[in-house]
């Protein structure tokens, strides 16, 4: 059981979190894409419309291999309705399809 890294809010921001929170200073505005990803023993979000990126150390590998994408567990954190979509793709992408990724969501493409 239990989890190695998981992707939540604190209040009305993107926390990455391992063997404890790491708040970053992404906000959860409706105008914001953010793409998460694990890069060894690094768990990093980048700001699609500027580029900027946030990253915190995975720690502690004893955590366990899963990995929790939503949690709504305390008042604080219950900002689930700010998080449009969630894509769990098995290889990097590029700079392109990040592009097509962001305007897709932003446009609130089907």
């Amino acid at each position: 059981g239990g989890y190695q890294y998981m992707i939540r809010s604190s209040g009305q921001y993107l926390q990455l979190h391992t063997s404890g929170g790491y708040n970053t200073s992404f906000s959860l505005d409706a105008d914001q894409i953010y793409k998460v990803y694990v890069n060894g023993s690094t768990l990093r979000a980048v700001k699609l419309s500027t580029g900027e990126i946030s990253s915190v150390s995975i720690s502690s590998k004893s955590m366990g291999t899963r990995m929790t994408s939503f949690w709504a567990g305390y008042g604080s954190e219950a900002y689930l309705d700010r998080i449009y979509a969630l894509a769990g793709i098995p290889r990097a992408t590029t700079t392109e399809e990040d592009e097509q990724i962001k305007n897709y969501l932003l446009s609130q493409g089907v």
